[in-house]
């Protein structure tokens, strides 16, 4: 009895105190009680005969094979945990499951149309095959969404995204094997969201996984996996939806030990997934993190470490950064497809840029310090830019293009390599300055096409240019181009060319120390012309030109004989030390000196002219005038002694100074004059061995010309001696024919 009083007089204090006391409400778990199809709501469908309330925990079992359905005004409960092969179909307009939502093998929950399910934690689990699906036009929000187990899937479709979504709030984990994020077909576009603020983890594996709706994150994604080799999901199948893939609007890394290679793709029999990138994309990974299909950059892609793969086209870069740390790639790749950076966006420094397929065009800020291609198109075109380059390697095909109108700086540029077919283009009013050039390998070209001639399209080589490999060019568009390659002041260049396609379509200027080589045994070209196209075109010499080969070479200034061979300028010193002969072909212009060391400078085809110039040449070495054409000497130029001048198949009006000690004319259809007026001409012996016509003077002129000849030997064969007036010439001895 006192018990009962001390409790009443407990109650009426509480209760004066301006408190109630509610009734404790407590948590029941409520198991599903039939096999087939039924009613949520209906008590006589669970155990105990009473549905289950907002604080009881529903149980589905396995025995459970039938449809549930939910179709009240609106809907709680505490949790429900789905161990049946039959779904559940939520109608209601306002649902809420409070806890935890589990959905094991074979499990399906359903969203009817225009409904909203509010959950705490939702989980897919088990063997195989559980289900979340939501419904046209439905709204579900989740704390908490887990995808694990084997073949899970969930479903989002709408025609309306802004009306119908899964949206994540706080943490979104997508691991295990074959689970699938997916829409009802193409025409619809299911959305999951994760919010700002939450955290996600893809961590997949299995080919089957794949994404087939829009996934938008907000918050903070890790995109990983444990799984060894290549791992895909994130893609899009059989071409549906291919509005379908990743936003990223928070920060997204992708991560993965050495034997992973990360992809944001579906297996090679379905679309890979497409990616917008609007906030942060690192990539962190071992191997490589493969973007596939459409690329979209809006924001800002670090690559730390690895490399990112970009493949099959549709990128695009606008008002965007892309980065990379040293350690880091970035690779460009898949023949046919293309790749845009737009105008207003930036591609960060770093250590390397990979291009190996398709076409990249960059119209905006590419800052990267270098990039290597194996392959695809990579274009350089923002008007105005300065792109500067340490190193650049081109050793496995493709192009890179620069221009019109901006300027490029490269510390070291590699063309060819071991490959071939590797080009580059400068184009219109763009200068492109390398302090290293090398173009090796085969059938590689630098093509340079300045428009109007114009001089500010041009390559400069600073340092050191190697021109060496087979059936490489230097060339210009169209025969009313005329590109330039300077080789600057204190550089030093090395041209080793072979195979007969190599040439010049373009003027080469060497202001620096140039080595023209081979080591390649018979005839030699490498600077020639073809076909007639820019008859300007060749190389014009103002520093030291030195032309030296093997005995098995035969050095020659052209291109082969199906093409016009090179034109030459000297300003400079030209020395030719070679062990048989050096051949230059067609127009030749000497204002410098040429020096025969060793070897014979056979000068080929005529349009030769010697002005202000000295030719000169040591014992042992010949300097050979041939091909049918009109050489011409100034009158102020020399040709120095030596011990032979050849003369064959050509013409040659000497009007300067003539010091050689003795020369050979060595065909019968060879002419040479010796016109400067008031000469005094010395030789040791003259010689026409096959015959050829010598003729000292001017014709009708009295020219003053003295000749002191010491052996005249005259071939039976054509042989002519003319002296016109004027000429004073003693000869001591004059052979006819072969004997004396």
């Amino acid at each position: 009895m006192k018990r009962i009083q001390y409790f009443r007089l407990v109650t009426a204090v509480v209760l004066l105190a301006g408190f109630s006391i509610l009734p404790c409400v407590e948590s029941a778990t409520i198991t599903w009680g039939i096999t087939t199809a039924g009613t949520w709501s209906t008590d006589s469908n669970w155990l105990g005969g009473v549905a289950p309330g907002a604080s009881d925990a529903a149980v589905i079992p396995s025995t459970a094979a039938g449809l549930i359905t939910i179709s009240t005004a609106s809907f709680s409960v505490l949790s429900i945990t789905h161990n049946g092969t039959g779904g559940i179909t939520c109608n209601s307009a306002t649902s809420t499951i409070a806890g935890t939502l589990t959905l094991n093998a074979n499990s399906v929950f359903t969203t009817g149309a225009s409904t909203f399910v509010q959950a705490g934690t939702v989980r897919l689990q088990g063997t195989i095959g559980s289900q979340l699906i939501v419904g046209s036009n439905s709204r579900v929000v989740v704390d908490n969404l887990y995808i694990s187990g084997t073949s899970g899937t969930v479903t989002a479709s709408s025609t309306t995204p802004t009306t119908s979504y899964l949206n994540v709030t706080t943490y979104f984990e997508w691991g295990g094997s074959n689970n699938k994020l997916t829409t009802y077909t193409a025409t619809n576009d299911g959305v999951v969201n994760l919010a700002p603020g939450s955290t996600s983890l893809i961590n997949v594996g299995g080919l089957a996984s794949y994404l087939q709706l829009t996934l938008n994150n907000y918050g903070t994604m890790t995109y990983s996996c444990s799984r060894a080799g290549n791992v895909y999901g994130l893609g899009t199948p059989n071409n549906q939806n291919q509005n379908a893939g990743v936003r990223n609007y928070g920060t997204m890394t992708a991560t993965g030990p050495a034997s992973v290679a990360l992809m944001l793709a579906s297996p090679t029999t379905v679309t890979p997934a497409n990616f917008w990138n609007y906030g942060l994309l690192n990539v962190n990974v071992a191997t490589d993190f493969q973007v596939n299909y459409f690329v979209r950059n809006y924001g800002t892609i670090n690559v730390q470490s690895g490399t990112l793969r970009i493949i099959n086209g549709g990128a695009s870069f606008a008002s965007s950064m892309i980065q990379h740390t040293p350690g880091g790639f970035i690779q460009i790749e898949t023949a046919g497809t293309t790749f845009s950076q737009n105008a207003g966006s930036t591609v960060a420094n770093g250590t390397g840029w990979i291009f190996a397929g398709g076409l990249f065009s960059s119209l905006g800020t590419f800052l990267p310090i270098t990039f290597s291609l194996a392959g695809g198109d990579v274009t350089f075109a923002r008007t105005n830019a300065i792109y500067e380059f340490p190193t650049v390697t081109q050793t496995a095909g493709g192009t890179v293009t620069f221009g019109p109108s901006c300027k490029a700086y490269v510390g070291q540029y590699t063309l060819g390599g071991t490959s071939v077919n590797s080009y580059l283009y400068v184009v219109d009013a763009t200068q492109f300055v390398a302090d290293s050039l090398k173009v090796a390998g085969s059938n590689n070209a630098i093509t340079i096409n300045g428009l109007t001639q114009s001089p500010t399209t041009f390559v400069n080589v600073t340092n050191y240019f190697e021109w060496g490999g087979s059936n490489n060019k230097l060339t210009t568009y169209t025969a009313t181009n005329d590109g330039v390659v300077n080789l600057a002041p204190g550089s030093t260049s090395l041209i080793n060319v072979g195979g007969l396609a190599s040439y010049l379509q373009l003027t080469l200027n060497n202001y620096g120390t140039m080595t023209y080589s081979c080591s390649r045994a018979g005839n030699v070209y490498g600077l020639g012309t073809p076909n007639n196209q820019n008859q300007n075109a060749g190389v014009r010499n103002y520093g030291t030109m030195t032309a030296t080969g093997p005995a098995s070479v035969a050095l020659m200034l052209a291109s082969p004989t199906t093409v016009t061979p090179a034109n030459f300028w000297n300003y400079g010193l030209l020395n030719v030390n070679v062990a048989t002969d050096f051949q230059v072909n067609y127009f030749v212009r000497n204002y410098g000196t040429i020096n025969v060391q060793s070897g014979t400078l056979r000068i080929i085809n005529g349009g030769a002219s010697f002005a202000s110039s000295m030719i000169q040449h040591t014992p042992g070495s010949f300097v050979q005038f041939e091909g049918g054409g009109t050489f011409t000497q100034a009158a102020l130029a020399t040709v120095g002694n030596g011990t032979g001048i050849l003369f064959k198949d050509a013409t040659v009006r000497l009007g300067g100074f003539f010091l050689p000690s003795s020369f050979q004319v060595t065909s019968s259809t060879a002419s040479v004059y010796f016109e400067r007026n008031g000469a005094k001409y010395e030789f040791a012996s003259i010689s026409t061995t096959a015959g050829g016509s010598i003729f000292f003077g001017v014709s009708g002129s009295a020219s003053g010309v003295s000749l002191s000849v010491g052996d005249y030997i005259m071939s039976t064969v054509a042989s002519t001696l003319t002296l016109y007036p004027g000429v004073d010439a003693t000869v001591c001895n004059m052979y006819l024919g072969a004997g004396r």
